[in-house]
């Protein structure tokens, strides 16, 4: 049997978008990943599945016998035939014992590579908006580990209360007290200033400010926790002007997604952009369907109620020209854009998505019009005086989940984005509406705001058709006024979002 090939790869410091674009496309490949505690798990889910998934919880940073055993299963994997991915968090040679399997690999005759990856040492200060070297303060910054063999003892503290760089210091929380007290005892300066991140470039980072002195205590008192970075120098008093990652809209929330995949994706992306983290648990798939384009010349117009619906007609379509002849609707600005792209304009524009109301904008009586969508709507269709033909490019299937599975993902979050009332109403059927009362909702309506509402729930905000930065902007604004008015404190609303975010009472 043919021996496999090790990938020893950093995943990053937390952020999942922080992973380099080589170690995605070795996760979509990967046969075998084994990974550790600091890998961001919602990269695992680019892996196939048919891929052998090993974890190796190594919550202590000494190693020891788990390490012996990694390296085995590392070898043991690949003499099985199978391309190994050996996922670490961070890098994997920044105290990352990459190093030291790479070397029992090549004692083994086992090809391999390394993988860099964002290392937290730099990063991180960064998320918390401390450059680790800055002109005119620095010229040098020096990486540690803080949890070694010895506690940290091994560390020359004499030497390095001399250097007058910035000083980093990697897994050192539970050591905090000892570092900087012989920091201290060795002639560094106890007023230095200390900044301390705790899950740094997560939506839970949290970051303590400190000198010598007082950071044991305030780090005591604020129970923080590892993973952990700890960061000595001027550099520090930056963070006053440059911090950004912890004012973001949705830092500290959790957001539950329950969109279809394909937009899943989409809204996950945008709750990272805003601080968050996102929790994916569709209800529903899209699935093509099989169908046939009907001949255009027969009709007048052709409506679009979706981007889903309108590439999939435009992948069928064989010839462009045949559109020629015909005026082109669309609901809603991502289907408008999606249109776009194959360089045409729409005629007649609704910007909501509910495909009633661009129905309305039809205004010849007799013309034929082709409406290319989902499911079909035949009986809402007889109130118009147009002859209306349904072409259905794709089905919408549910998504079987158990209760269990479903209360475990709403105890995980506080807020919940719906993007249709069908969504509303699986999930409420399936675990009741009490479990969302202390929930923040959103909606990507007004349509199912109101199916929200009608269950006696709140809802924070909706979008017009689709859920935006600004959806959630006004879900925290309300979150910030309902608080202020049970603290007592008077906190203005933000008169400055638009109709496609607004506030639902």
């Amino acid at each position: 049997m043919k021996t496999g090939k090790v990938y020893i790869a950093g995943a990053g410091c937390g952020d999942f978008e922080l992973m380099t674009l080589k170690l995605k496309m070795l996760i979509e490949e990967a046969e075998c990943i084994i990974y550790d505690r600091l890998v961001n798990k919602e990269i695992l889910v680019l892996a196939p599945k048919s891929a052998e998934l090993i974890y190796y919880g190594k919550d202590n940073c000494e190693g020891g016998l788990i390490q012996e055993k990694i390296n085995a299963t590392l070898i043991e994997k690949a003499k099985e035939g199978k391309n190994v991915l050996r996922l670490k968090g961070g890098h994997p040679f920044v105290f990352g014992r990459g190093g030291e399997e790479a070397l029992d690999l090549v004692d083994a005759g086992i090809e391999f590579e390394i993988i860099p990856g964002v290392t937290s040492a730099i990063s991180v200060p960064a998320y918390a908006g401390i450059p680790i070297s800055h002109r005119g303060i620095n010229t040098s910054f020096h990486v540690f580990t803080g949890h070694s063999k010895d506690d940290g003892e091994k560390i020359d503290f004499e030497t390095v209360s001399k250097l007058s760089g910035t000083l980093v210091f990697l897994m050192g929380i539970k050591n905090i007290e000892m570092i900087t007290s012989n920091l201290v005892n060795f002639g560094k300066i106890s007023s230095t200033p200390v900044a301390v991140i705790e899950n740094g470039s997560t939506c839970h980072q949290r970051t303590v400010v400190g000198n010598l002195e007082t950071i044991s205590k305030i780090v005591e008192e604020n129970h923080i926790q590892s993973p952990s970075i700890i960061i000595i120098g001027d550099v520090v008093n930056l963070r006053e002007k440059l911090a950004w990652f912890e004012h973001k809209a949705l830092h500290g929330h959790k957001v539950l997604v329950t969109s279809e995949k394909t937009q899943a994706k989409v809204t996950s992306r945008l709750v990272r952009s805003l601080g968050g983290e996102s929790v994916e648990c569709p209800f529903f798939t899209l699935d093509k369907k099989s169908f046939t384009i009907p001949r255009l010349i027969n009709f007048d117009t052709v409506l679009f109620t979706s981007p889903q619906s309108l590439h999939a007609f435009f992948e069928k379509i064989e010839d462009i020209r045949q559109l020629l002849h015909l005026r082109i609707g669309v609901a809603g600005e991502k289907t408008k854009e999606a249109l776009n792209t194959y360089k045409l304009q729409a005629n007649i524009y609704s910007n909501s998505y509910r495909t009633q109301e661009l129905l309305n904008l039809l205004t010849e009586k007799e013309e034929k019009v082709l409406l290319v969508r989902s499911t079909s709507i035949s009986a809402e269709l007889a109130v118009y005086s147009q002859s209306i033909t349904e072409l259905e490019t794709y089905y919408v299937d549910k998504v079987l989940r158990s209760d269990e599975e479903v209360i475990a993902y709403i105890n995980d979050v506080d807020i919940i984005a719906f993007p249709n009332a069908c969504t509303v109403k699986t999930l409420i059927d399936s675990v009741g509406r009490e479990i969302l009362a202390t929930k923040l909702i959103i909606a990507s309506n007004e349509n199912t705001a109101l199916k929200i509402k009608s269950y006696g729930l709140h809802v924070n905000a909706f979008g017009n058709g689709e859920i935006t930065e600004e959806t959630f902007k006004t879900c925290m604004e309300t979150e910030h006024c309902i608080k202020g008015k049970k603290d007592g404190v008077v906190n203005r609303r933000n008169k400055g979002f638009t109709h496609s975010a607004r506030a639902a009472s």
